[in-house]
């Protein structure tokens, strides 16, 4: 899922218009159009902005940008990073 296909779908699970979500991040609501479109990808500051108006982190939105194959990709990249040996590795990917 894109990030801004996320936004939108947490703007509505909040009961939000894009004018709401724009008015509370203090964004301009064609900002948030075209974010949501796929349009524009938001800077830093807009992205802090809309996920304090949105009520989660950073992080949190951007785990549920991500599809489960990018998903699963991710978490091997990181249990391969934290270590070198297949047993602790594989006890990680249980997790």
């Amino acid at each position: 899922m894109e990030l801004g296909e996320t936004i939108r779908l947490l703007r509505k699970k909040k009961e939000m218009t894009q004018e709401m979500l724009a008015d509370e991040a203090k964004v301009c609501i064609n900002t948030i159009r075209r974010i949501e479109s796929g349009k524009q990808f938001p800077y830093k500051y807009t992205i802090e902005q809309i996920v304090k108006a949105l009520g989660v982190t950073i992080s949190e939105l951007l785990l549920l940008s991500l599809d489960d194959e990018k998903t699963r990709e991710i978490r091997e990249s990181i249990y391969n990073k934290v270590s070198n040996d297949k047993e602790d590795s594989q006890i990680l990917r249980k997790l």
